[in-house]
Order: structure tokens, then C-alpha cells, then sequence
């Protein structure tokens, strides 16, 4: 696991492990990516006391239900709930719901 994390953490090793590991069809199907190879999503909380905290917008790796978040202001929250959808225009969208 702790490999797994420090190779998440790492672009360069992250984007060739990528490449070697992730079949070219698959990684087409992969969307909502950057130049850095982060996947964009959309963090929420219905916690009142964390409305105003500003959450990560990107991540190397799509994360697991359980993992902790830390907004800007080092508060963090627990993944209750990773949700694969669409956007408006179709794209695809990972959602992530925080929570204590």
C-alpha cells in the first residue's frame, strides 16, 4: 500500500505506471484528465461548519471510500461516497462526498 501511495504521489513514475499498466483503450475512456494526468472531480460536504472549506479540484488516483480529504485550511473529512457520472455536456464526472 505504501507504494501504491508514493507512486500516486509521484507524476512522472505515476504517468509511466500509467502508460505500462493501463491498456490504451482504457485510458481513452478516462476523461476529465489534465496535462498533469490528474483527474478533475467534485468534492461536497453537507456539513455546515465545512461549507466555506475549499477542497482539492484533482487527483492522481480516483479515491477509495474511507480515505481521508484535507481542504486548504488542513481541515479534513472521511469519502463517504464516490459517485462515476456525467456532467452537463456529457462528460464524464467523479463526484466525492465528504463527511466526519
Amino acid at each position: 500500500m505504501k507504494d501504491y501511495l508514493e507512486r500516486a504521489m509521484k507524476p512522472e513514475r505515476d504517468k509511466r505506471a500509467l502508460g505500462i499498466l493501463t491498456p490504451e483503450p482504457i485510458k481513452k475512456v478516462i476523461e476529465g484528465e489534465n496535462d498533469e494526468g490528474e483527474i478533475e472531480v467534485r468534492c461536497f460536504t453537507n456539513l455546515f461548519a465545512y461549507k466555506e472549506e475549499f477542497w482539492p479540484r484533482y487527483f492522481k488516483i480516483v479515491p477509495r471510500v474511507g480515505d481521508s480529504i484535507a481542504s486548504e485550511n488542513g481541515l479534513t473529512l472521511l469519502i463517504i461516497q464516490v459517485t462515476h457520472g456525467k456532467d452537463g455536456n456529457k462528460n464524464p464526472m467523479i463526484t466525492i462526498e465528504l463527511n466526519k
